[in-house]
């Protein structure tokens, strides 16, 4: 199969050669829920606008499979704290519009068959029904707006319309480890008017489920009206697909990018991420006020990032992180707008958007420490919240990097840069070419 260039097609060209048009196709993006399991993260977003690999959020990778794949028409139904969803469809894929001849449009609760809010996935499809019949498209294609992999629906919607199937879903192999047969993803082609047969019906029958495999995927399966389309077949292009489901697979997630070869390449030139990063200062990584060099190893930096003085190994940086003197940042993901001050030691953290770490701070250092103030996932993976204010610190920050000179964090500071506690932590990260001469 090939595509034409995706800036303005709307046509899926198979292997045999023959066009079929994906403009008749409407996509349907799933980006409610909260997800209990990822508390913190998910107290005041929804899941599908969490952060992931430093510049993106999880819906982006849905997004932008549906432009490769030609897709034009997309609904993303959101659902409660969906403020910071709807700002990023506004803000990072308005441009597509134009670039693509595309249309994303954010829908919240519509409420003309219930005056509340959605109560499950099946039931944010049967509240939206209107809009799925006055949208003339042949086909729906709903996906899941939380999951991160590449993926053709061009393929996928080709073969539900060469097998005249009325509802086709994607499955993979879920791996040794389970129990399963196949891993159903939450990516279904439906034909129009039997999706909304179903969704009728089952609100006429007062049994509208809560959730769309289980409620009314797995009934049409077991009545034989559904084909499947196998997502990880050997000769597939893309074959990586991830689901979010707790704080330890969402970290394992990120944490895979920065492998030598990593899984899912997001530097690949054939299929990028199309979403339009926000402007932002150039990165910056040197040297602090006492001399100390800055230095990244085996990380992802996103724009904006300040490195002065300290150090990062093997962890992710948003947009905006500003790291200080002498601060170590290890196996660690700090979300856009992060300040880490002078000496502070982070080790095996998930930050979130806007936090200020104070001077000589330690996080996943000490387990029963950090069980009382923060989140901890299964695996020791220390979540601090948005926003989350530590004791003593206001808002005159004291770290150089964003404010005032505050003496009393100064001093501390210098008292530790000077310490042997901060040349073996120094010593381990920059091995002998870093020295300090005695009695500085």
């Amino acid at each position: 199969m090939r595509y034409e260039d995706c800036t303005s097609r709307c046509h899926y060209r198979g292997r045999d050669g023959t066009v079929m048009n994906l403009d008749n196709t409407l996509a349907i993006v799933l980006a409610g829920g909260t997800e209990a399991q990822l508390v913190p993260l998910t107290r005041c977003r929804a899941k599908a606008a969490i952060p992931f690999a430093g510049q993106y959020r999880l819906i982006d990778f849905a997004l932008s499979n549906c432009l490769h794949s030609g897709l034009r028409r997309i609904y993303v139904l959101t659902d409660p704290k969906s403020l910071s969803l709807h700002r990023h469809l506004r803000e990072a894929w308005k441009a597509s519009e134009k670039r693509f001849g595309s249309m994303i449009t954010g829908i919240p609760a519509q409420e003309h068959s219930k005056d509340c809010w959605y109560f499950g996935t099946v039931d944010l499809l049967s509240q939206n029904i209107d809009l799925i019949r006055c949208s003339g498209a042949k086909n729906v294609i709903v996906l899941s707006g939380d999951q991160v992999y590449r993926m053709d629906y061009g393929e996928m919607i080709s073969r539900h319309e060469e097998t005249d199937a009325q509802v086709t879903v994607a499955w993979r192999a879920p791996g040794i480890a389970s129990h399963r047969l196949v891993q159903l993803m939450g990516i279904i082609v439906f034909s129009t008017d039997v999706l909304c047969r179903v969704l009728a019906s089952q609100c006429r029958n007062g049994v509208c489920g809560h959730d769309l495999q289980d409620d009314l995927i797995l009934p049409l399966i077991r009545a034989g009206r559904v084909s499947g389309y196998c997502f990880s077949q050997p000769q597939s292009r893309f074959r990586y697909w991830r689901e979010m489901r707790s704080l330890d697979a969402y970290y394992a997630a990120n944490m895979e990018l920065l492998q030598l070869l990593p899984p899912i390449d997001l530097q690949a030139w054939d299929w990028p991420m199309l979403v339009q990063a926000a402007p932002a200062l150039p990165v910056r990584i040197g040297k602090d006020l006492y001399g100390l060099e800055g230095e990244v190893r085996d990380s992802i930096v996103s724009n904006g990032v300040v490195v002065s003085g300290g150090v990062v190994e093997h962890s992710i940086l948003s947009t905006g992180v500003a790291i200080d003197s002498g601060a170590i940042v290890e196996n660690s993901i700090l979300m856009a707008g992060v300040q880490i001050g002078e000496a502070a030691v982070l080790r095996n953290c998930v930050i979130d958007e806007g936090v200020r770490v104070p001077a000589g701070e330690r996080i996943g250092m000490d387990a029963v420490s950090d069980r009382r103030r923060f989140s901890v996932s299964e695996s020791g993976v220390v979540v601090v919240p948005k926003g989350y204010r530590f004791a003593g610190t206001s808002d005159r920050w004291t770290e150089r990097l964003w404010g005032s000179q505050d003496l009393q964090h100064m001093e501390s500071g210098l008292r530790y840069l000077s310490s042997e506690c901060f040349r073996g932590e120094m010593e381990k990260w920059q091995g002998q070419r870093f020295r300090f001469p005695d009695g500085e």
